[in-house]
């Protein structure tokens, strides 16, 4: 045993490399994979610059005062406007309206995305889709739909409500915290479902086929094992929903405003709405919306980063165990059909009886019915086809431009070892809790002095910049699937990168492109805030001028122009769907090739 230790110990060791040595290896094949991807990774870096330019617009912007129509000095005298009455007042009805909405849609979303992914309710699927509608009409039409539902005055329903003798004065104000709170809480559900579906469907069963064992009712299961066990995917989608309420400007607008409620959103809008427009107030209420949002998803982390939320492991098979709802599957069917006629089918059916009558008082003639409204959105010194046009221009550029970075970005986070690429893609991220409004203001501090002011461009990079998320995701999902060995094998047969891209990786790519495209397309059709901000008598979009026709319009006018939105809308959700559902199968077809 001596003498075999010994031998050992006489055997030549190789000699490793030097600490210097490792180094200098380490930076030249840094060096060489730079050279070799400088696009992308300029690209990427441009995209963080193009994203951190205008947050840091927005700070700088908040401390400016302007003494002539071309000079200002900086100050802090913004930020002591936060303290007065009318803002103070304007950020608690904020926050009132985003949390209640939050809590609608977090409470409803889970529960439709429990019952379609845990549940034996007939017709999953289907009702998996159709609980998602509301997402393709938009919260800017669902306000103007519940306004001629629940106005005390001409509301649809409260005249039904009186003629059967229910009630004999209006039961509904929509015009009110609660009705806003209802309708923008209603059209943040399919966020909530859409994020959450994911998590319930890949969780094991064992731990809640456990507690129904151990005597825990269905519903005691659901509310103490399955969401507890799916709180990161619920509280992202409680924060999503939460940034997108407190950002919305439509809802309460519409809503709201006429009654003197005023949110953080509607103070930013009328503070670059006036004339002279001051942009220095509507950037502090900006970064007070950002500080909002942060503590938000501090909160969210601080909350989850101590407990534990594995649920799928290698000593389960992870089957899915179907909660068996018995007698209850056909009252549960009809509970979510009701959701999805309240947030979907009833908003319409009241549009389209709007858009055909001649006038509307909240009675129904049907001697009255005509295509009059349809035809005056197309007649002479009509702005809808302008807008109709800037808003298709914008859309299909925006989502190409998006889709075409979104391939640079997650290449260069993927496939190249650039020092740092963790944190350009936490970066590239980051504006999905960013509200559209603070970028706005930031993009106004940026280029209100320059050509690219209150021009179709401006918007366009507010769009890309707020929604490139959307798409990155989306590409990441289906990069995931190809192997680095094609990129290798193309550089062994002599093909430079962007050959290996046009060749290779844009074809395998196809699916998930189309799939992106059309979101990122549905995003930029049905956006309001950045449009509103941004945007000029000649530059309006769809969406701000039906904003502009909801005040000066005919309610038939305004009805028949958010049909056509609507129509436009779920064209694109249709394609979108047949995309979705065809990618496997395309994906498969271009691997073969």
């Amino acid at each position: 045993m001596i003498t075999g230790a010994l031998a050992r110990e006489e055997r030549p060791v190789a000699p490793t490399p030097s600490t210097p040595a490792r180094r200098n290896a380490r930076w030249r094949h840094l060096s060489i994979d730079l050279r070799r991807h400088a696009v992308p990774v300029a690209l990427l870096l441009g995209l963080c610059l193009a994203i951190a330019a205008p947050l840091a617009g927005v700070v700088m912007q908040s401390f400016r005062i302007p003494q002539t129509l071309l000079t200002d000095t900086w100050s802090l005298a913004n930020y002591r406007r936060l303290l007065e009455s009318d803002i103070l007042a304007s950020a608690r009805a904020s926050l009132i309206i985003a949390f209640g909405s939050t809590i609608i849609a977090t409470v409803v979303g889970v529960t439709l995305a429990w019952l379609v992914a845990r549940t034996d309710v007939p017709f999953r699927r289907g009702l998996e889709a159709l609980s998602i509608m509301p997402f393709f009409l938009s919260p800017l039409i669902g306000s103007v739909a519940w306004t001629y539902l629940g106005d005390p005055r001409m509301g649809l329903l409260n005249k039904a409500l009186i003629t059967i003798g229910l009630t004999q004065e209006p039961l509904i104000n929509i015009h009110s915290y609660a009705g806003i709170i209802f309708v923008l809480g209603l059209f943040l559900v399919p966020f909530v479902v859409v994020l959450s579906t994911s998590s319930l469907r890949q969780m094991d069963s064992s731990l809640e086929t456990a507690a129904r064992v151990c005597g825990a009712s269905t519903m005691r299961t659901m509310l103490r094992v399955t969401v507890p066990l799916a709180a990161p995917a619920v509280l992202s989608a409680a924060l999503l929903a939460f940034v997108f309420a407190i950002e919305d400007l439509s809802v309460p607008l519409l809503l709201g405003y006429p009654q003197g409620i005023q949110t953080l959103s509607t103070r930013i809008y009328d503070s670059v709405q006036i004339f002279p427009p001051k942009y220095g107030v509507g950037a502090v209420v900006g970064v007070l919306l950002m500080c909002i949002t942060a503590l938000c998803l501090w909160l969210q982390r601080w909350t989850l980063r101590r407990r534990s939320f594995f649920t799928v492991t290698g000593r389960s098979g992870g089957e899915q165990d179907l909660v068996r709802l018995g007698r209850a599957r056909w009252p549960v069917f009809l509970l979510v059909l009701g959701y999805v006629f309240v947030s979907a089918v009833l908003p319409l059916a009241v549009l389209a009886l709007v858009a055909l009558s001649a006038r509307w008082t909240g009675d129904v003639r049907l001697d009255e019915l005509t295509l009059a409204n349809f035809r005056a959105l197309f007649a002479h010194g009509s702005n809808v086809p302008s807008a109709l046009l800037n808003s298709l221009v914008l859309a299909t550029i925006c989502a190409s431009v998006g889709i075409l970075l979104s391939v640079v970005a997650v290449y260069a986070i993927e496939r190249t070892r650039v020092p740092g690429r963790r944190l350009f893609e936490a970066v590239l991220t980051f504006p999905v809790a960013v509200p559209g409004l603070v970028l706005a203001v930031g993009l106004l501090a940026l280029f209100i002095h320059t050509w690219l002011f209150a021009t179709l461009v401006i918007i366009g990079i507010g769009y890309v910049i707020r929604d490139f998320p959307l798409g990155q995701r989306n590409v990441a999902a289906s990069f995931a699937a190809i192997h680095p060995e094609l990129e290798e094998a193309a550089r062994v047969g002599g093909a430079r990168w962007l050959r290996y891209v046009r060749r290779v990786l844009l074809p395998l790519l196809r699916p998930g492109l189309i799939g992106g495209w059309l979101l990122l397309f549905l995003a930029f059709m049905r956006e309001v805030p950045m449009s509103a901000m941004l945007s000029s008598s000649s530059t309006r979009t769809l969406a701000v001028e039906l904003l502009n026709n909801v005040a000066f319009a005919p309610p038939g006018v305004v009805a028949a122009f958010t049909l056509m939105q609507v129509s436009i809308l779920l064209l694109a959700a249709c394609l979108l769907w047949l995309a979705t559902a065809g990618g496997v199968r395309n994906r498969t077809r271009a691997l073969e090739v």
